[in-house]
């Protein structure tokens, strides 16, 4: 759902007139206001990533930094795990006898294994989390500031323009959009792009040619998760503009439009969904349909590949997630075009500026006294303000 096409922003200017008859008014037109409506109704106008954070300052860049390395990290301990269960399975099925004591040692191992993976994704996870939730914090702290100042500095024109509940709304409304799509899930992107990467890499180590027949189906599965990425996308600004809309007269109306848009949200996420999850069931049965074949061949065994099965549907998982978190920093992007197109505005009129005259600031009291004693002097400077005021030359 887009916004009509608007025609070039202006308001009226009255002359003050000298009397009721010689009163006029003009036509200002606002290029800079008609240049934003423009931009907002382009179809897919987002702003850069770049753009997104560029209110992050020297520590928020670090939070992000380490932010980045705990959800890369934190990515890895699934197929590592899946890796650790794998040679678990290999402890209780033994391909020849254990030596006495041996198999107490393996499970002794493993569960080792296990703690030590425990103990790091609980740091690595609170690392990702908290860093990035604490700079999106920061960051949409500062953007609402700057857009409320931005908003107390356009000239009086401006809001004849534009709607004023609209922009309370977006303060509230698109803030904290855009505090969720450069926030946990810009960490969660990280964390489940490194998980797919980790995953996909330790398939084809442990068995290349199962792996690659998993990894067909995948443009398929990154097909609906893009299309449910591609449609929510669209649906949000359809919903930010109907729910801005929707506090104004006409709010019934406007309610409904964000209804339809829900629903064709609901409708086209829950088909892209159903398709992608039918995919990864296709996938298992033809795997286990060769892995059958190949164990009952020699060329593989039970516990590879189950670890390939394993490490592959995880990834798969991981880029239909990741794929999710790309969709909220499109939200995060979209509604972050209105915000910056009105703080990057420049005012016709700047409150704010110091450029301009400036009075001397070596002052000196020229006359001091009375009124009687200040009247009394003869060319006084005090005695020609009051007659100027008076009308007296």
């Amino acid at each position: 759902m887009t916004a009509a096409p608007v025609a070039d922003a202006h308001y009226a200017a009255a002359e003050t007139p000298k009397n009721r008859l010689d009163a006029r008014f003009d036509t200002v037109t606002d290029p800079q206001q008609s240049k934003s409506k423009q931009t907002l109704t382009a179809k897919g106008k987002l702003v850069s990533i770049s753009k997104l954070f560029s209110y992050a300052d020297s520590i928020d860049k670090l939070l992000m930094a380490v932010g980045t390395v705990g959800a890369l990290t934190a990515g890895l301990s699934e197929p590592i795990q899946i890796v650790l269960f794998g040679d678990m399975l290999n402890s209780f099925n033994p391909s020849v006898p254990p030596q006495p004591g041996q198999f107490r040692k393996n499970i002794n191992e493993a569960s080792r294994n296990f703690a030590i993976v425990g103990a790091a994704v609980v740091v690595c996870c609170f690392i990702q989390v908290a860093t990035w939730s604490v700079t999106a914090s920061r960051q949409a702290k500062r953007i609402r500031s700057a857009y409320v100042s931005s908003i107390l500095n356009k000239e009086i024109g401006w809001f004849d323009v534009n709607e004023p509940m609209q922009l309370s709304t977006r303060v509230a409304d698109s803030t904290v959009t855009i505090q969720e799509g450069m926030g946990r899930k810009v960490g969660d992107g990280l964390h489940f792009f490194s998980m797919a990467v980790s995953g996909i890499t330790i398939g084809l180590i442990k068995g290349w040619e199962l792996a690659l027949i998993l990894l067909a189906f995948t443009p398929f599965i990154a097909f609906t998760a893009f299309l449910a990425m591609k449609v929510l996308s669209t649906a949000t600004q359809a919903g930010i503009e109907s729910m801005e809309k929707a506090l104004n007269a006409a709010y019934v109306t406007f309610l409904d439009a964000s209804k339809a848009a829900d629903q064709k949200t609901g409708l086209i996420g829950g088909v892209a969904f159903g398709v992608s999850q039918g995919v990864m069931f296709f996938n298992l049965a033809l795997l286990f349909h060769i892995g059958g074949i190949w164990i009952e061949d020699g060329r593989i065994q039970f516990e590879d590949m189950f670890m390939v099965l394993m490490v592959i549907m995880v990834s798969m998982m991981g880029v239909g997630i990741a794929a999710q978190t790309m969709g909220d920093q499109a939200k995060a992007k979209k509604a972050a075009s209105r915000i910056f197109s009105i703080i990057d505005r420049v005012p016709e009129i700047d409150s704010t500026s110091t450029n301009g005259d400036k009075l001397p600031q070596d002052g000196a009291i020229v006359e001091q006294g009375t009124h009687d004693q200040l009247m009394a002097l003869p060319n006084g400077v005090y005695k020609a303000l009051v007659a100027r005021q008076m009308g007296v030359h």
